[in-house]
């Protein structure tokens, strides 16, 4: 599977949980999202790589805490994934 198609479905992924949340929910959640940000730090480089790096440890410190998570940190992830995915995936054939 392409990087930027495993980002993707990590946003879908996340998207359904937030859907699903109105305050807080637990940090494990986040755990499916960990191993995939953990592989593809190897592929990135420059600031999606930085960008892979900080969510992966904010992750994993997370999770190893134990933490409830409000929905604006959990929507903050989101958009650090959107990042990734604009950072990974082919430009478009209509831009231009």
């Amino acid at each position: 599977m392409h990087l930027a198609e495993a980002i993707k479905n990590q946003i879908i992924y996340l998207q359904y949980v937030l859907d699903g949340v109105q305050e807080s929910v637990d940090a494990e959640v986040l755990r499916p999202i960990e191993g995939p940000l953990r592989l593809a730090q190897g592929e990135l480089s420059g600031e999606a790589r930085s960008t892979c790096l900080r969510l992966q440890r904010q992750i994993s410190h997370w999770l190893d805490l134990g933490l409830s998570l409000s929905r604006p940190t959990v929507e903050r992830v989101l958009e650090g994934l959107k990042s990734l995915y604009a950072a990974t995936s082919p430009p478009s054939p209509l831009a231009g």
